[in-house]
């Protein structure tokens, strides 16, 4: 089935505002000390004229005939008393005292919202102020308007007088609103306080998708994409933050939200297409002697499409020296499996590094024994970087974006020096848990490490300091804990003088280590 995305329907209302402004102009003095003009009843008749020329008012008071100053545009007058009304179109109305039809004095500005203000009219004592406006919605080509719908939208043409007696007592607010798009994670709406909203105000944002029929056929459904909150009013627009990770496009709309219709932050929506640049870092110190410097770092990119991910990522990235020797202990992997929003599960395949003897570093460290004889002793140092086939299992319980924890696991193909026996000893594991404060604020627990040769733990904060979550998003996270890496050499002592020789060797631990401070950045974008 075709659809037909167009459809424009105008509609004439009848603004209640100016009567209750009527009311106030009675009980409020337009001045300090002045008191208000008390208007004319209806059915008495001015001596003054007013009438519009050439796009300026004219006052007419028996034979004089004088311009006054009031600013344009004007579409429409009407004199009550000693108040004038004028009609500004978009501008909507400005009320005048004309105790001295020559020397008006503005009492107020009154703004309509959205419409136009063409006309007044009286009734029931009281004055009203015509507004015209015009709204744009989609139409199915197999619905055609209802005949009352036909017959009603062919009577409402522009400059038409609307029926005499008082206006339905209804919200001028649409429905069905069109929103605009400004910004990540931000939404500007047609409506503002003219027509009630206030800051605190929810929307619920929903989005048109066609649903296959049993025969074929295609239908035309509803999802919604998120709920925003109004945080800034003008009399016309409202500006609104939409919830964690929700993509708000050009054709979506939006409603006034329901009581129980609220935005989970621990379960936000999925977003998908969407692409993640990640970067971590850990600055360390060591803690006593020698010496030492490192850094114990994550870099990450990732990929989300409708169910499933992929990523590039170095995790760990350590590097460190001090007076011992120098440290590598680094994993690069390509991953990706399936990912929805409740959970996410997959494989990778890469390369680790670390630096000293893989099979010491699996063991607890040691010392060879004292030499029974400690004369002309050599000592030869080595250290070697050794590489291995590294697979990793990823996995994430919870909402990406968020109350979830996320876990990775390496394993190592390693060769035992002393049997020849080659297969996958455990690595590392990492881990991370976040708990979502308020929109856009979590609480961040992260933590990990293995015989590879790293250990971090840390608590902190994060959160989107732009955006939400939906492309052009930036993520700050900070965390306050103690990290380190450490790797090992190989040491060599000969003791003795030939041909009476003694030779010990063995691991001795190289590490940088003690309290870090880190700080990460994410950014989203669109690929």
């Amino acid at each position: 089935m075709t659809s037909i995305r167009f459809g424009l329907g105008m509609a004439v209302g009848l603004g209640l505002w100016l009567a209750a402004l009527d009311a106030d102009a009675q009980q409020q003095p337009l001045s300090p000390g002045a008191a208000p003009p008390a208007p004319t009843a209806p059915a008495e008749t001015p001596s003054v004229l007013f009438e519009v020329d050439a796009g300026r008012v004219v006052a007419i008071a028996g034979d004089q005939r004088r311009g006054v100053p009031i600013g344009g545009p004007i579409v429409a007058l009407h004199h009550a008393g000693t108040v004038l009304y004028v009609a500004r179109g978009p501008d909507g109305v400005a009320l005048y005292d004309v105790t001295d039809p020559f020397a008006p004095k503005l009492v107020r500005e009154v703004p309509v919202g959205g419409g136009h203000a063409t006309g007044f009219y009286e009734a029931d004592g009281l004055v009203w102020v015509v507004i015209q406006s015009k709204t744009a919605i989609a139409l199915d080509a197999a619905s055609p308007l209802p005949e009352p719908a036909r017959a009603a939208a062919a009577k409402a043409e522009p400059g038409a007088a609307p029926a005499a007696g008082p206006p339905p007592a209804q919200s001028a607010e649409p429905e069905v609103l069109p929103v605009k798009v400004a910004g990540p994670g931000r939404i500007e709406l047609p409506v503002g306080a003219v027509n009630g909203v206030r800051v605190g105000d929810r929307f619920v944002v929903l989005r048109s998708i066609p649903i296959a029929g049993p025969e074929g056929g295609e239908f035309r459904g509803e999802e919604r994409v998120t709920v925003a909150e109004v945080v800034a009013v003008e009399p016309g627009r409202a500006l609104a933050e939409v919830g964690r990770s929700a993509e708000v496009r050009p054709a979506d709309h939006a409603r006034r939200a329901k009581p129980d219709e609220i935005e989970s932050n621990a379960f936000p929506p999925r977003p998908e297409g969407v692409a993640e640049a990640y970067l971590a870092l850990r600055p360390l110190f060591k803690i006593g002697t020698p010496l030492g410097l490192g850094v114990l770092a994550d870099l990450e990119a990732t990929y989300w499409d409708k169910s499933f991910f992929a990523a590039l990522s170095v995790q760990p990235l350590g590097l460190g020296t001090s007076a011992d020797g120098n440290i590598v202990t680094t994993a690069a992997l390509a991953e990706g499996g399936y990912d929805g929003r409740a959970f996410s599960v997959g494989l990778g395949l890469g390369v680790s590094w670390t630096n000293g003897d893989v099979d010491a570093m699996l063991e607890e460290f040691g010392s060879a024994d004292e030499a029974a004889d400690s004369r002309n002793v050599t000592v030869e140092e080595t250290q070697e970087t050794h590489a291995a086939l590294t697979l990793s299992q990823v996995a994430r319980l919870g909402a990406r974006d968020g109350l979830h924890l996320s876990l990775r696991n390496l394993l190592l193909l390693h060769e035992d020096s002393s049997t020849d026996e080659r297969g996958f000893i455990y690595g590392g594991t990492t881990g991370r848990l976040v708990v979502p404060i308020d929109n856009p604020t979590d609480l961040l627990f992260e933590g990990g490490g293995g015989v590879m040769g790293y250990w971090f733990a840390g608590a902190g904060i994060a959160s989107w300091v732009v955006g939400n979550g939906s492309p052009g998003s930036w993520r700050l996270e900070a965390t306050a804990g103690g990290a380190g890496i450490w790797g090992s050499k190989k040491v060599t002592e000969t003791y003795g003088t030939p041909p009476t020789l003694s030779v010990s060797t063995y691991s001795q631990e190289v590490d940088v280590m003690g309290p870090a401070v880190s700080i990460a950045v994410a950014h989203r974008f669109a690929p």
